[in-house]
């Protein structure tokens, strides 16, 4: 008898890592394509809801003189975790009367479904009919049993939400609730002092600055347009849902570009030496510590130079439109990453992890791991880091200082 317990209590621990390892089990989609801005196409997205009511908003751009929006099908189906995606589900097809604004070779569609207990990740197919190509996004509806507001951050002269993850400052811009109208909302935020994430492969434990108040607050009634006129990072909480919010950080006017050497350098943090990037913070001139810098450290070849300054400034451009969080999108943990080693080969995820691959990395190490959590209504990711990606990331770097990487 006592043995027949102990089996029982066996089997059971195994059932329970089972269904342990399944949940952690990544999606067979490959969303890579979502970091490739010269895809065929870019697409972005926003989710509101009220109870089981919600709203997804698609923003789906043509990135190619090669297709048109008549080459594509969109369908979607609603699925309950990422162990559930080979099921049979029930299958929509978007079409034209979805579509909710147009622009140059840009298509907006608003969905609208209510939500059964079950469902938690809207799947979309976006099917290029002429190649025979699919494209699968996945897309949260709940993320830790949080639902999302049901006011957005919309345009100030289209009727559609604003999809890029940061605003300029004095940028026009308005809220909405999308189920009801009516509402007030409150704007409060914090200096955008976050530290840049360190290399994958520094352990250290680091101080997180303390947040430090923007003084002005600002409120706002329901289509009304606003500007915020100070940077930062805010939250827009509702009269009517006091305990939801949302976040947008607010960057300067010139952002994602720079319009002074005192921020240029700041993203050279990544490829210098602590000596080197020290000589830039006290230099009394910053612009010639920069240039010669380049001239000394990179190449004294002139196009060799122009050349790295394109190709690395044009990844902080992209990593500020693709990993913006609650800082620039460069300082981010996938930020770093997207700067060094450049767009990856091939990206899975499920609820709580997404794992970017590499092809090329010259050792084993060529898979990051980012642990995916939200904060404050914020959805963050988190590196796993390792020793290991020692090798790897200073193979990269050394690339970049001889003006090699031209991508």
């Amino acid at each position: 008898m006592p043995t027949l317990k102990y089996l029982w209590v066996f089997i059971l621990g195994l059932l329970w890592l089972s269904e342990s390892m399944a949940q952690k089990r990544m999606s067979s989609y490959d969303v890579s394509f979502m970091y490739d801005e010269d895809h065929e196409f870019l697409m972005n997205y926003k989710v509101a809801s009220t109870g089981n009511e919600y709203k997804v908003y698609l923003q789906f751009m043509l990135n190619s003189g090669n297709v048109k929006i008549t080459d594509y099908e969109l369908n979607y189906r609603l699925i309950s975790s990422y162990i559930d995606e080979q099921q049979i589900h029930k299958i929509v097809k978007l079409d034209s009367s979805q579509i909710i604004a147009t622009g140059f070779r840009e298509f907006i569609y608003e969905i609208s479904f209510i939500r059964q207990p079950n469902q938690k990740i809207l799947v979309l197919d976006l099917f290029n009919r002429v190649k025979g190509t699919h494209f699968f996004m996945d897309i949260p509806l709940m993320l830790e049993n949080q639902k999302p507001a049901p006011f957005l951050v919309f345009e100030a002269e289209r009727d559609i939400p604003y999809f890029p993850k940061f605003l300029n400052v004095k940028q026009a811009f308005r809220i909405v609730n999308v189920f009801e109208s009516g509402g007030n909302y409150k704007l409060s935020g914090i200096q955008n002092n976050k530290r840049m994430a360190p290399p994958p492969f520094d352990l250290n434990t680091y101080n997180v600055p303390a947040e430090v108040k923007i003084d002005t607050l600002y409120g706002t009634h329901e289509n009304e347009p606003l500007q915020l006129l100070t940077p930062g990072y805010f939250s827009i909480t509702s009269s009517d849902h006091q305990d939801i919010q949302r976040n947008i950080i607010v960057h300067d006017e010139f952002y994602p570009y720079f319009s002074n050497y005192e921020d240029l350098i700041k993203p050279l943090i990544l490829i210098t030496t602590q000596n080197e990037y020290n000589s830039f913070r006290n230099s009394e001139d910053v612009r010639q510590s920069f240039e010669a810098f380049v001239q000394e450290a990179i190449s004294s070849n002139p196009e060799s130079a122009k050349a790295f300054i394109k190709y690395y400034y044009r990844r902080v451009r992209t990593s500020a439109r693709l990993f913006t969080e609650n800082k620039g999108g460069w300082k981010t943990d996938r930020g770093i990453i997207y700067q060094i080693f450049g767009k990856p080969n091939q990206v899975f995820r499920n609820e709580l992890t997404e794992v970017w691959t590499y092809a090329d990395l010259p050792n084993r190490e060529n898979r990051f791991v980012f642990d995916i959590y939200r904060q404050n209504g914020n959805t963050q990711y988190q590196l796993k880091r390792n020793r290991r990606f020692e090798e790897n990331w200073m193979a990269a770097v050394e690339q970049w200082r001889k003006a090699r990487i031209t991508d």
